[in-house]
């Protein structure tokens, strides 16, 4: 798993599933927080008839840095949840420490993905049903 697909990943866990993690990590390694902060950052999204990126609006996010044994972590999340933001830098340090919990961390990456996608698709199904067709004129 790529540091990339494990930042996605971890920014959609479930904070039940990261902070006990984090935890464990913490109980047999040293772990030093460099920063941690909550910020605005812009959203962009992409018009779905011409294909245009434009500013949605701003979203509260954490971030966290953190150290552990010489190794730095980070983790942007959405929300105020520094305790989140936290949990998920102490676990992407652990694998790019190349951890004996690595595995153990990339494999619940891996059912929170399962997990995640499972939820929005039947989220998906529910709004589905109150879809409303409508026909995109063409510009002249």
């Amino acid at each position: 798993m790529t540091r990339e697909e494990r930042f996605e990943i971890i920014a959609i866990c479930r904070k039940e599933t990261l902070v006990p993690l984090a935890e464990e990590v913490r109980n047999s390694l040293e772990v030093k927080a460099i920063k941690q902060n909550t910020a605005l950052i812009m959203m962009r999204a992409r018009d779905s008839v011409e294909r245009e990126v434009f500013n949605l609006g701003e979203v509260l996010v954490s971030e966290a840095w953190v150290e552990v044994s010489g190794v730095l972590g980070y983790s942007l999340v959405l929300g105020d949840d520094i305790e989140k933001a936290l949990a998920g830098a102490i676990l992407d340090a652990v694998c790019e420490l190349r951890h004996p919990l690595s595995e153990k961390i990339v494999n619940m990456l891996k059912e929170e993905k399962k997990y995640y996608e499972k939820e929005r698709a039947k989220e998906w199904m529910r709004i589905k049903s109150t879809k409303v067709e409508f026909e995109v004129m063409a510009k002249r």
